[in-house]
């Protein structure tokens, strides 16, 4: 089975492709429904929906932190979604979750762009397919949220995101 969004992922006038509240918002609710078929009974409710706008919009008004390098600005872009939604928990529960696959997304989207897809803003559509999703978050997921909690600098915590973000695409850590 494939779950699908088509919730419009926006595309900046740089190229650069920003998740909406919508597409996050759908992403954890696919997340939450294929947490249930596994026995476990998260419910679907956002605890902050006004974290997940405020993303959205500083994604947009930032323009001036975009650079040329398009893979660049996918991870700065997969970074910030990461850091919103893990470290400041717009969701009850499945918060690691959901950044790590918005992260994955993002980059996905921005990579395909980036080596010369042309696509529209209306166009944009991702299937997740349940068997390849990482449900239960790597232990370097976990340790960004456990700095987070203690207070981490927020400046230092992104560093360390970006780096694991990297690390999950096999980018290489040259671009500092």
């Amino acid at each position: 089975m494939t779950t699908e969004t088509q919730e419009a992922l926006k595309i900046l006038p740089n190229g650069v492709v920003i998740p909406t509240k919508e597409f996050i918002i759908s992403i954890h609710d696919s997340i939450i429904e294929y947490r249930k078929e596994l026995g476990k009974d998260d419910p679907k409710s956002i605890r902050d929906e006004g974290l997940i706008r405020h993303l959205c919009d500083t994604l947009t008004d930032r323009m001036h932190k975009y650079k040329e390098n398009h893979l660049e600005n996918a991870l700065y872009v997969a970074t910030e979604t990461f850091y919103y939604i893990a470290c400041q928990h717009p969701f009850t529960d499945a918060n690691k979750s959901t950044a790590y696959v918005s992260a994955l997304a993002i980059i996905l989207v921005n990579k395909s762009i980036g080596s010369g897809l042309k696509i529209s803003q209306n166009s944009i559509k991702i299937n997740f397919q349940k068997d390849h999703w990482f449900v239960e978050t790597p232990e370097e997921v976990k340790e960004i949220v456990k700095l987070a909690e203690g207070g981490e600098d927020e400046i230092k915590l992104k560093r360390f995101i970006k780096e694991f973000l990297q690390k999950q695409i096999g980018a290489k850590n040259d671009q500092k």
